[in-house]
């Protein structure tokens, strides 16, 4: 009887091992199916191409992607190159049988229907022999990097050949320069009659040698300035600057010409504005290029500039406002570029070369500023350019 019950509860024993085996065999089953459930959503949903190819590169599978790129409904029957160039074929093949014979995964880039794809290649062994059966690719378009990283080298062979193009202006500047002052020095005495008399047709040769090379003049150190800052050559020297001073020195400079016009020079200061830390000379060019336009752009009868200075908060805003002939809207845009005029009547009028505010938005942006512009057409306009009152360090500036 004792016998009968121990074999009854090792029998009930066993048969309890053998549900829990059971259990945990169907709970392997389900957690393989929801695995494989998974991986077979993940590879017919993504973005890439996944297929898989025997030695002959035929098709053994093709998700929903990759038949999209080529085109089919149904990879059955078809491989490689049935939906590729010769050519193509011939390079995949290659590396497939590679990957066979090393048993290595190798990656490479190709262009497709002019798109560019990373092409990953992986050896699919038998679990018990370990030899190669097949090959899945995946292959996912970089289209967009690539697109990236030829901007990219695009840019720096812009920089570099721009870099080449500023030390080549700079170089020529300087040779030019020169001459030039040696046409201006005898001119100018010519103009003093220090050789001797002059008549009245030759005193107007004289004026109009002086005119044409002090407008070279300028027009090159414009460029040597341009040249400087674009290549990097430009250094601030950082001081203590009275903007007031700043304003009535570059004011006064101008006092002729805006005489010569019929221009009223006004200015109005901030008495909450005094000193800022700024490159006295580089901010006196800027001011001076924004009021040598504003005159330059005034009506026939004359008109008003007015420069104001303010503080707000850490920043000094200058502003220079005229009531001169003022800008179109769709013309706004062009102010800043170098050698780009508004309009080519325009500068037959007024004269110019374009470079004064490309200098003065680049020397402003050069301290930590912005230079930004307003105007009406036919009214005037305001230019506004900003500079911080404390500098940076010096090292960021130069």
């Amino acid at each position: 009887m004792l016998r009968e019950k121990n074999e009854i509860s090792e029998l009930e024993a066993i048969n309890r091992k053998l549900k829990q085996e059971i259990s945990e065999c169907k709970k392997i089953e389900q957690d393989l199916k929801k695995s494989e459930e998974k991986y077979r959503s993940f590879v017919e949903s993504t973005d890439d191409s996944i297929y898989i190819v025997d030695w002959d590169c035929n098709y053994l599978y093709v998700n929903p992607k990759h038949m999209a790129r080529l085109g089919i409904g149904n990879y059955h029957g078809l491989g490689y190159g049935d939906c590729h160039f010769s050519t193509e074929t011939d390079i995949f093949k290659q590396s497939i049988r590679r990957v066979y014979e090393t048993r290595k995964t190798e990656q490479h880039e190709h262009e497709y229907r002019g798109k560019w794809f990373l092409r990953s290649l992986s050896p699919l062994k038998d679990p018990e022999s370990k030899k190669v059966v097949a090959v899945t690719v995946l292959s996912t378009d970089i289209t967009a990097r690539k697109k990236a990283e030829e901007i990219c080298i695009e840019n720096e062979r812009l920089v570099i050949a721009n870099r080449s193009k500023s030390e080549f202006i700079a170089n020529m500047s300087h040779e030019l320069r020169t001459p030039l002052n040696s046409i201006i020095g005898f001119s100018e005495l010519m103009k003093k009659k220090i050789g001797g008399e002059l008549t009245d047709k030759q005193e107007r040769y004289v004026e109009n040698v002086l005119t044409s090379s002090k407008f070279l003049l300028n027009l090159i150190n414009d460029i040597l300035d341009l040249s400087k800052v674009e290549a990097g050559k430009i250094e601030l020297i950082i001081e203590r600057v009275s903007v007031p001073v700043v304003i009535s020195e570059t004011m006064t400079l101008l006092k002729e010409r805006a005489s010569q016009n019929n221009v009223e020079l006004v200015k109005e200061l901030d008495p909450e504005l005094d000193f800022i830390e700024a490159d006295k000379q580089r901010m006196k060019q800027i001011l001076f290029n924004l009021i040598n336009n504003a005159i330059k752009f005034s009506k026939t009868e004359g008109g008003t500039v007015k420069v104001i200075s303010k503080k707000e908060g850490s920043i000094a805003v200058i502003s220079v406002c005229d009531t001169g002939i003022g800008i179109k809207e769709e013309d706004l845009g062009k102010l800043f570029k170098e050698f780009e005029q508004i309009n080519p009547d325009i500068t037959r009028k007024y004269g110019g070369t374009g470079l004064g505010l490309a200098i003065s938005k680049k020397l402003t942006e050069l301290h930590g500023g912005i230079i930004l512009v307003e105007s009406r057409y036919g009214e005037g306009t305001t230019f506004k350019f900003t500079l911080p009152i404390q500098a940076r360090e010096l090292g960021d500036v130069k």
